[in-house]
């Protein structure tokens, strides 16, 4: 078995929560809050998509900010992605 079994443009939750310096509890409490239900590539392993991964992020820098979950504003991160994006091109 190899961690190369997810497909592209995907994060592995480990990578995600080492990037983030989180640990599991907090990782589940924001799947939880977000409902986000990560992937199972060919192995059953988890992954997450970069849109999923996108959304922790945001979610965590505003629970960095304001130490709290409640309050976050899903609409926001659709802005962000869309700029995100729009900047790629």
């Amino acid at each position: 078995m190899t961690q190369n079994s997810a497909p592209d443009n995907s994060i592995r939750p480990d990578e995600l929560m080492t990037e983030l310096g989180i640990k599991k509890d907090a990782y589940y409490k924001d799947l939880s809050y977000l409902d986000i239900t990560p992937e199972k590539d060919s192995e059953g392993k988890c992954y997450l998509t970069i849109e999923q991964a996108d959304k922790i992020k945001a979610l965590r820098n505003y629970v960095n900010e304001t130490g709290k979950r409640n309050g976050f504003d899903n609409s926001s991160i659709a802005e962000v992605l869309i700029v995100k994006k729009k900047g790629n091109k």
